[in-house]
């Protein structure tokens, strides 16, 4: 749907059909959403009304409500773009129920990079790693999710080494902002 001011977009989510669900679930529970879910869902919306290639920012982004859906189920997902908010709601709890919202716009081009050399350099002070994918006390991930490997901390600041597991690479260039990754 659209106007001149406002555009929303609708997916019907299923289990089955999307990993971003089947691969993050509650341990021992229902799958659902994960934030990154929904950063790449404001995302893809924006691109879809304002141009992929233009540069954003997301601000004051606020994650309200988890959504659900058991397996064998589908339910319903809205993307709302109002000028330059984001919405992102479904019925999950009876009425309209908002599970994250915020500002997406257009934003000016980076001036500089990162030097990540420059930054290592900075992160002695120690090192964490996750060789364990079960490590999360509360949610269960599929393999996307083992992307963490580790962590160099240095002093007010770390740096963060992701990987994205081999067989799943070429899903970077069906994102903006892979859920996993993100």
């Amino acid at each position: 749907e659209e106007s001149d001011t406002a555009f929303c977009f609708a997916t019907l989510f299923d289990v089955e059909k999307y990993w971003v669900l089947n691969e993050h679930r509650i341990k021992d529970g229902p799958a659902l959403i994960p934030g990154s879910g929904f950063i790449e869902l404001a995302r893809e919306a924006f691109a879809q009304v304002q141009g992929a290639e233009k540069p954003f920012e997301m601000a004051d982004v606020v994650f309200e409500l988890p959504f659900f859906v058991p397996d064998n189920a589908a339910k319903q997902l809205l993307v709302r773009l109002q000028q330059d908010r984001f919405t992102i709601t479904s019925d999950s709890f009876g009425d309209e129920s908002v599970h994250a919202r915020g500002i997406v716009r257009t934003a000016k081009p980076l001036e500089r990079r990162c030097d990540v050399a420059r930054i290592a350099a900075r992160c002695q002070r120690g090192v964490q790693r996750f060789d364990d994918p079960d490590h999360h006390p509360f949610l269960d991930f599929g393999v996307r999710w083992r992307v963490l490997q580790h962590v160099a901390y240095g002093e007010r600041e770390a740096l963060i080494r992701l990987e994205m597991p081999e067989q799943f690479a070429d899903e970077l260039n069906s994102f903006g902002l892979h859920p996993a990754l993100l």
